[in-house]
């Protein structure tokens, strides 16, 4: 699927692009944001709001893997933490069980990752 466009910025999938598929992301009505990986994306179209309307609605859908957040014991060491304002820290480089699906609208960024050791 070509790229996903967002107040004019792209989202991929990471088997197009990495840098366009890591994402920060919320679900529900939380605001923690979570760092993932866009694995797929896929579209869902519906008539419009009433039964009599021919308008189609399109709505994109993101499956993501989110990166597993450092054990409390860790966060300690994690230099990034100090800087509260700018929602920074570091993720282990794997994944949680599972994937989440979520909706446009859930994407909050890109994010930058590099390896730290």
């Amino acid at each position: 699927m070509p790229p996903s466009t967002l107040k004019g910025v792209s989202y991929t999938c990471v088997s197009s692009h990495v840098g366009n598929s890591r994402i920060l992301f919320t679900v529900g009505g939380e605001t923690f944001e979570r760092a993932g990986e866009i694995q797929r994306v896929f579209a869902h179209q519906r008539a419009g709001p009433t039964p009599t309307s021919p308008a189609i609605t399109e709505f994109f859908f993101f499956v993501v893997h989110q990166f597993r957040e450092l054990s409390d014991r860790l966060t300690v060491h994690d230099p990034y933490r100090r800087f509260h304002l700018l929602s920074t820290r570091l993720c282990y480089d794997d994944y949680l069980d599972g994937e989440q699906v979520i909706r446009g609208h859930n994407i909050v960024s890109h994010f930058a990752d590099c390896p730290y050791e």
